[in-house]
């Protein structure tokens, strides 16, 4: 798996506070940031948090998910604009050689299968 702790130590508190929110964690305030990195870090995959992404991510960040879940390599080499839903759930991350390059983490790519279902696509269209 990828280490998102990496990553997400670049987050500034207030940024990691919303993502534990989005991710599920709770009493997100009252933990040290390492604990913070860590509990947001082990929701990410959970399916509650993947399928909320797939509800509320924009259109392009959708697409790309989609097209990498097909093609890893697709999931790579993108711009904030096209992860961008994925990048403030925790989904997708910039580059920790290259500014402005952003990936979509693999583990995620693996995921949109079991997300992309009928009933998500329905309630996908009434939320947009």
């Amino acid at each position: 798996m990828t280490n998102t702790a990496a990553y997400l130590k670049k987050y500034d508190l207030e940024d990691l506070y919303q993502l534990a929110v989005n991710t599920g964690v709770t009493d997100e305030k009252a933990l040290e940031r390492d604990e913070l990195i860590e509990r947001i870090s082990d929701n990410l995959l959970k399916e509650e948090v993947l399928e909320y992404a797939y509800l509320y991510s924009d259109d392009a960040a959708l697409d790309s998910w989609q097209q990498g879940a097909k093609d890893r390599e697709f999931g790579e080499n993108l711009s904030l604009t096209d992860v961008y839903g994925l990048y403030i759930m925790g989904l997708a991350y910039e580059s920790l050689n290259e500014e402005d390059n952003f990936f979509i983490l693999e583990e995620v790519l693996g995921k949109f299968e079991t997300v992309d279902t009928e009933e998500n696509r329905e309630a996908r269209t009434a939320v947009q």
